[in-house]
């Protein structure tokens, strides 16, 4: 997870007006003037929502592919009270019934709170009830306290989902419970969320994608997105200067690449797990999708061909790539890719030069768990020796290592289960003697080295406004620990803990103050520094600790990285 705010732009905080604590169903209807329209929203639970506001054009036909292309200034009365429909995007593969998939339901199913349950479920599948969405999706949701006046100007949360790039949809949860509580400790804020195009749609690359001018056009989406709040915030009672944005898993990975892609907007992100190839030498996904399209001879060629399709056609073309949840899957089908323009060069070496935005301040962590949900049960299932781990390292994690690099790779990473993960859990959780390998080396070769080796980096040139955190919340099925994006179940109040109070309390000052210390008791935070402090946080307690947790595997999994050795995108 990753939040990150400008500090040239906020000169001073504001003190906040006073807001109106009624909950549940207004009857009259929250409504602003945008330019020559009016926006009507719907009001319910303390908060006023603004929905399938439109930032940019339908990208289809000739614009499918293509950067966004900014919406016309709507005009008359707008009824904003229905969400947008989801992007088209790639099904998450769901596996067939296996040991994993039974602890996970077996513990869901013994819940009473049907919240809990319910925030699961959106964790692992977009909404819209599993159907492929709409080419036509470039919108966003604004939500606020209810009674906002226009010249509030709150702090305001810019929402990226993740799913791999692969799917989301700007529903998938509810601010509710988060501006609830921004309004209870006196730090109200508004929250927005957007649609950004995934899979084929939003990350094709290859040579044509290059000589059209594109690539990477759900970031360019977000850009856009971006550049509507900056425009239009001020009119639903939001500071535009005071603007934080704010991921998860592929929305963190897209906000560190904002941070090093060309025309910098105010507000930036930090954190990309993996090394990202060149656009033009991305040339397998459209041959593929040409191939399985039949568009490998068109006689206009193969962009031209793809464009042409309909979006079913499309849809079934896209879906002979592996996706998440494949053997393969692991590594993701639709990259973000360096195009030269967006983004100039690989986010290591543009940190490494300091060819970033330092004028930020930053939130950024990891859960302990990382790997275990992501490698399940596709790999783990199918690796169950040392012949098998081999074999998932060469063809899936690192494809051109060397034998000598995979032997220290391996006695980093030992086949022993009580050192992997889920960590601090001995043989519980071994389903086999690799299970839990597979789980550590892959949550610290995409999230842990990474996010330690960029750290390290922006050290260099922003010392003083950056902060870490390890997740160790959710140990409550012993398969999957402290899973990837379990701290969400907090952030969004499916559960109701210690843990969801601090968790909110920190970020919702974060975006108040760009200090995550709310002033409540809690335990101070240090900013990150040379000493490299953490903050982590359990189900029982908050502690500061060194972030060295295997360092010296993950330093090598770093030298293979700058080598340029993977974990690589792949299709």
């Amino acid at each position: 997870m990753l939040l990150l705010r400008s500090l040239s732009l906020l000169l001073v905080v504001s003190a906040c007006p006073a807001l109106s604590a009624s909950i549940g169903l207004n009857s009259n209807p929250p409504s602003i003037s945008l330019g020559q329209a009016t926006v009507v929203g719907s009001s319910a639970n303390g908060i006023e929502s603004f929905r399938a506001l439109r930032y940019g054009k339908a990208p289809v036909g000739k614009l499918r592919f293509m950067p966004p292309v900014k919406a016309d200034a709507p005009t008359g009365v707008l009824q904003a009270t229905q969400n947008p429909p989801s992007c088209r995007q790639m099904p998450l593969i769901q596996p067939p019934a296996n040991p994993y998939t039974d602890a996970i339901n077996k513990f869901f199913n013994s819940q009473n709170d049907s919240a809990f349950a319910q925030g699961f479920a959106r964790l692992n599948a977009p909404t819209n009830g599993g159907q492929r969405g709409s080419e036509d999706c470039l919108f966003l949701n604004v939500h606020r306290p209810v009674g906002t006046k226009r010249d509030a100007k709150l702090p305001v949360l810019f929402w990226m989902y993740g799913g791999g790039f692969q799917f989301g949809s700007l529903d998938t949860y509810e601010p509710t419970s988060l501006i609830q509580r921004s309004v209870s400790q006196k730090q109200p804020m508004i929250y927005v969320s957007i649609n950004y195009r995934v899979a084929a749609y939003g990350f094709l690359g290859g040579p044509e994608i290059k000589s059209a001018g594109s690539g990477n056009m759900g970031l360019r989406d977000q850009r856009l997105a971006m550049e509507w709040v900056h425009d239009n915030i001020a009119a639903f009672g939001g500071d535009p200067s005071k603007v934080t944005i704010w991921g998860e898993s592929a929305g963190a990975i897209s906000a560190g690449l904002h941070l090093v892609s060309r025309g910098q907007t105010s507000s930036k992100g930090l954190g990309s797990p993996y090394g990202l190839a060149k656009t033009e030498d991305v040339t397998r996904p459209i041959a593929v999708l040409s191939g399985a399209a039949g568009c490998n001879s068109a006689p206009a060629g193969r962009l031209a061909c793809l464009q042409a399709l309909s979006a079913d056609a499309l849809d079934n073309a896209m879906n002979q790539v592996p996706g998440l949840g494949t053997w393969s899957g692991v590594t993701l089908a639709w990259p973000p890719t360096v195009d030269g323009d967006f983004i100039p060069d690989t986010p290591d070496n543009l940190v490494a030069q300091g060819k970033f935005n330092r004028d930020v301040a930053i939130v950024n962590g990891d859960n302990e768990d990382e790997g275990t949900i992501l490698t399940t049960p596709a790999v783990t299932l199918n690796t169950t020796d040392d012949a098998g781990f081999k074999r998932w390292v060469r063809e899936v994690l690192y494809t051109d290592i060397s034998e000598a690099d995979y032997q220290q790779l391996a006695k980093l990473y030992p086949n022993n289960p009580a050192d992997g993960s889920p960590y601090g859990t001995g043989l519980y959780g071994a389903l086999s003697s690799q299970n839990k390998r597979v789980a550590s080396i892959f949550g610290d070769a995409t999230f842990q080295a990474p996010r330690k080796r960029l750290l390290k980096e922006v050290q260099k040139y922003q010392p003083r406004n950056t902060f870490s955190y390890n997740f160790r919340g959710f140990k409550y099925v012993f398969l999957i620990g402290s899973f990837h994006a379990s701290e969400l179940l907090y952030t969004y109040g499916f559960v109701n803990t210690r843990l969801t109070e601090e968790f909110q309390s920190r970020f919702i000052a974060f975006v108040s103050t760009l200090n995550p210390n709310f002033n409540n008791g809690q335990l101070a935070w240090p900013v990150y520094g040379q000493d490299r402090k953490v903050l982590t946080l359990d189900e029982l307690t908050t502690t500061v600790q060194p972030d060295n947790q295997r360092d010296e595997p993950q330093a090598f999994l770093d030298s293979l990285a700058l080598r340029g050795l993977g974990p690589k995108y792949r299709i």
